[in-house]
């Protein structure tokens, strides 16, 4: 395939990868609120879509290494289209339960096995700059998916939203069948192929988690976790609230759409603001900002506030997908990429639980408002102490594996 053809690809396979998930942030609050679902209800129905994720992410992190990433992305894609047509027929809590455990599990591979492709291709001289363009190409899907469905489904209800969905996975598996293995594979290299018993393999655990015994890699790890932390803010409770207000799902599609526009902007400065900061401290300030943007939602009244809050969010959250992306492939050798994104992921799914957890148990007894505000001053403070943390150990001996296996 044509160097920049394929470069095009991989590109629209992550704008679309993620995309997948955004699209669903406002559809399933909303769709399960007009089913009638408690907040505490809502709260659990967001989180078990990161449940399957968190526990499988580690060896579908190992397949993208053995098996090749555009293959997984190919069973992804098929999987997240056939499971997001699925969601307007469901009004029974349960059913609703085991559709998101499986739909989950689909959105978030297929994600997966889009950074994992974009790690294998990449060559360490220039991967800055291609995680630079691959972020900016995400954050393209996330700016237009969500103001998409929330317009379709103002206009022609949540069935035709939902299909939209299903379409964008179709494409991202067509991209993935079409997507050659990453070069230099050989048999018995990642993408030459297995059985299913290699696939999910315990020791695939244990090699993935035994990284995170360099604190560099934990410094990483937990910082994605802070980060979807945030993004489970907007995934679960944030339409919810906003619907509350009188918003429409157009507009609230609008808000969120805006603030992925102003992550595109913010993912291309991230190789200039690097040589003048630290990408670790880079990293920290994004999110610490990243967390007062959201907690100040209970404090503004008008569309025009709200779109000054969510825009400082993508802001701050536009800096730090490039920044996690570079700093574990820094941090790690080439065979052991599809593994540490895999552990990432598997940590964003724990976020992806606990954030939305939290603010439904909030929520249930402070109420919307005061849940938002407690729980982003909790993360703050978290952040705060990692940042310390970070302080105490950069640049030591156990920071990270650049030529050594890990110490156990």
């Amino acid at each position: 395939m044509d160097t920049r053809v394929l470069a095009l690809a991989v590109y629209v396979s992550g704008s679309l990868g993620l995309a997948n998930m955004s699209m669903m942030n406002p559809l399933v609050p909303l769709w399960a609120a007009r089913m009638g679902f408690s907040h505490g209800e809502i709260g659990v129905l967001i989180a078990a879509g990161a449940l399957l994720p968190a526990l499988l992410s580690v060896p579908a992190g190992a397949i993208c290494d053995r098996w090749g990433a555009q293959r997984v992305m190919l069973l992804a894609g098929l999987g997240t289209a056939m499971t997001s047509v699925a969601y307007p027929f469901i009004s029974e809590v349960m059913l609703f339960f085991w559709l998101q455990l499986v739909g989950g599990l689909f959105r978030n591979t297929g994600w997966l096995a889009a950074q994992a492709y974009v790690t294998q291709l990449g060559r360490q001289g220039n991967l800055t700059r291609q995680v630079g363009y691959f972020s900016f190409a995400t954050n393209i899907g996330t700016m237009v998916g969500p103001w998409a469905v929330g317009s379709v489904a103002d206009v022609a209800g949540f069935l035709p939203a939902f299909a939209v969905v299903g379409l964008s996975g179709a494409v991202l598996g067509l991209i993935g069948l079409f997507l050659p293995a990453a070069a230099g594979t050989t048999p018995g290299s990642p993408g030459a192929g297995g059985s299913w018993k290699q696939a999910f393999s315990l020791k695939d655990y244990l090699d993935g988690f035994r990284l995170l015994v360099y604190r560099g890699i934990q410094f990483v790890i937990l910082a994605s976790f802070f980060r979807l932390f945030l993004v489970g803010f907007v995934q679960s409770f944030y339409p919810v609230f906003l619907e509350t207000r009188g918003f429409s799902p157009a507009e609230i599609g609008f808000l969120l759409s805006l603030a992925s526009a102003v992550s595109v902007t913010t993912s291309a400065l991230v190789i200039k603001l690097s040589a003048w900061v630290s990408k670790e401290n880079l990293l920290i300030l994004a999110l610490v900002a990243g967390i007062f943007g959201l907690g100040s939602t209970p404090w503004w009244q008008s569309l025009v506030s709200y779109a000054g809050a969510i825009a400082f969010y993508g802001l701050c959250l536009g800096l730090t997908l490039p920044l996690l992306i570079d700093l574990l492939a820094a941090y790690t050798r080439p065979e052991q990429r599809g593994l540490i994104v895999g552990v990432r992921t598997t940590i964003n799914g724990v976020a992806g639980m606990v954030s939305p957890l939290c603010l439904g148990l909030m929520a249930a007894s402070l109420g919307l408002s005061l849940a938002f505000q407690v729980v982003g001053l909790a993360a703050g403070l978290a952040l705060a102490g990692l940042y310390f943390y970070g302080r105490a150990h950069y640049g030591r001996r156990n920071w990270a594996p650049l030529t050594t296996d890990p110490p156990l």
